[in-house]
């Protein structure tokens, strides 16, 4: 019933925008061009929802034709909601108009609906044009468009022999959303071009099911980092099996495979010319509906107060609500979860993102009780197979001596 219910108001949504397109622009060729596009987007919205992908031929892609065509949904979905927006405002602005006209208190005359109509066409196809051109970009190109993110933190409490210390953070890999194998690799390559002394992973490796990152693990593997390699899980780790086995205990294989160590409430001591710091990760903690079992308290133990500390948690809401009240003072938090949205606008005159509106702290830094917190933006993709306005992030985070 839910899905015949979708399905007529999908297609009573379609139908009237096609007709709007025909009576904005009569028999013009825009009118051919504006129906052709909705019998385009429709088709595209079958294939992709009824998994029309002929994975039956020789060396086929399937990943990358689902990812190409959920991307063009979704920029249709996006687009198609603007256009019959505008058209339906101004439907209701003839209705009103017309019961004005035929009102005996007052002769105005004929209004001029069609050049008005097409005006409306006009306006309504160039405002969806923006939204258009910037989600196709991003599932052609912005997803694979990787970004370094230069961060100088200065403390007047850190140790002196880590002045100068590089960590290269990444987070929200989702390897199971990949479907260029090269283009990891060339981002790994930007990684490893940072020289980092630490390398740290705040959560998602995988979508749902561990095996996903199997392909991936000699590309992390080459990471090298003379700190060490050091992670998190996120909550799409956790997965969702039918098999019987517990996704976490295969993943942490393959992530230990790839060289990295992982932090399960608990810390490790970093140390540099008989002096160190203090690696705190956490299991996620984020609201409902995701899990809770993230145990800072646990992962203090064996720590002590004053040392500088600095924590993995993959979603930044646990920082409002946990870490920065705790009574041990974390001087830095990493995390990540939010993707930016994966849609928005970066720039000097506005930042904006929809992401904003469920996670007040959505990307880069912030400081509060003298304390920063590091909201990375994301190296993978899920959902939206793209990223518009807002890259996918390697970030170098340089610790200073103040």
């Amino acid at each position: 019933m839910a899905i015949f219910l979708f399905l007529l108001i999908f297609g009573a949504l379609e139908f009237y925008l096609f007709n709007a397109f025909r009576g904005a622009f009569l028999d013009t060729v825009w009118a051919k061009v504006g129906m052709a596009y909705v019998i385009i987007s429709v088709m595209t919205f079958a294939a992709t929802y009824l998994k029309v992908v002929p994975a039956f031929r020789s060396g086929f892609n399937a990943t990358l034709t689902n990812n190409l065509l959920m991307g063009f949904s979704f920029t249709f979905f996006i687009t198609n909601f603007v256009l019959i927006a505008v058209f339906f405002a101004e439907d209701i602005f003839r209705v009103f108009d017309y019961i004005w006209q035929v009102l005996p208190i007052k002769d105005t005359g004929k209004t001029a609906f069609a050049s008005r109509r097409q005006f409306i066409g006009t306006t309504a196809t160039l405002l969806a044009a923006v939204p258009f051109a910037g989600l196709i970009y991003g599932v052609l190109k912005g997803r694979y468009n990787y970004k370094v993110f230069p961060v100088a933190l200065k403390f007047s409490d850190l140790p002196k022999a880590f002045d100068g210390f590089k960590i290269v953070q990444i987070s929200d890999v989702h390897s199971g959303s990949f479907d260029n194998i090269a283009e990891v690799e060339r981002a790994v390559g930007i990684i490893q071009a940072q020289k980092p002394d630490m390398i740290v992973f705040t959560g998602d490796w995988v979508n749902t099911f561990a095996e996903e990152l199997k392909p991936y693990i000699p590309i992390f593997k080459s990471l090298e980092a003379p700190f060490g390699k050091y992670a998190i899980w996120g909550n799409h780790d956790y997965g969702r099996r039918q098999d019987g086995q517990n996704n976490i205990d295969i993943l942490r294989g393959f992530v230990n495979e790839a060289g990295f160590t992982v932090l399960e409430n608990e810390n490790v001591k970093i140390e540099k010319d008989d002096e160190s710091f203090r690696l705190f990760g956490v299991e996620n903690w984020g609201k409902p509906p995701f899990p809770q079992i993230g145990d800072l308290q646990k992962a203090k133990s064996n720590s002590k107060k004053g040392e500088f500390s600095i924590l993995l948690s993959h979603d930044p809401t646990h920082w409002d609500a946990k870490v920065i009240d705790d009574d041990h003072h974390f001087h830095l938090t990493l995390s990540g979860h939010t993707h930016g949205a994966q849609i928005g606008i970066e720039a000097k005159w506005l930042r904006w993102s929809p992401s904003k509106y469920i996670y007040p702290r959505w990307a880069g830094i912030y400081k509060e009780k003298n304390q920063y917190l590091y909201v990375n933006r994301g190296f993978g993709f899920l959902g939206y197979p793209g990223r518009a306005g807002i890259n996918p992030e390697i970030t170098t985070i340089k610790l200073k001596k103040a």
